[in-house]
């Protein structure tokens, strides 16, 4: 059998694919320019045709990293059956990473971008690791001034009716 076959020498066999990842689901690298940080930006398609016209409600899911799988799933999951959620575009916000090392980043980004105010205690805890606090109004700048307009450049969306989770 050919590599890739199912079955070898009457034992399951596989190939390997490469990374895993959603179906109907688009992936972009944004630069913000309040921050000066790139950002990925993951979109998920609702899972149901669209009308040539259809606009698109938007749930915007902070910690995208971890969050945009479950959220996407979710808002796929409730837009069938016989009473669906209309059809909404889903957009994880999380942070890019040029190595999977660099993900330990994170947790001291996710602290800068989601506090209203600086910390120095806590910024001084945790001397030594960059973590800075007191970001979120640049990562609100951010979403309004960069992302959100990205976002409809590229998407049918209805401009009154986003939400931030």
């Amino acid at each position: 059998m050919a590599k890739g076959d199912w079955m070898t020498d009457g034992k399951p066999t596989g190939e390997d694919l490469g990374p895993s990842t959603l179906a109907w689901t688009h992936t972009h690298r944004l630069r913000s320019s309040a921050i000066g940080q790139d950002f990925l930006i993951e979109v998920a398609m609702p899972p149901v045709p669209l009308q040539a016209d259809q606009r698109l409600a938007v749930v915007y899911v902070l910690d995208g990293n971890s969050s945009f799988p479950m959220a996407a799933a979710a808002a796929r999951g409730i837009q069938w059956g016989p009473f669906p959620m209309p059809p909404t575009l889903v957009v994880g916000i999380g942070y890019y990473f040029e190595k999977p090392e660099h993900r330990i980043q994170a947790g001291s980004l996710r602290v800068r971008d989601l506090t209203p105010c600086s910390d120095p205690l806590l910024e001084a805890q945790y001397a030594g690791r960059g973590m800075t606090t007191g970001g979120c109004a640049a990562f609100l700048d951010f979403i309004q001034n960069d992302l959100k307009p990205f976002i409809a450049a590229r998407y049918p969306v209805i401009d009154d009716d986003q939400t931030l989770v």
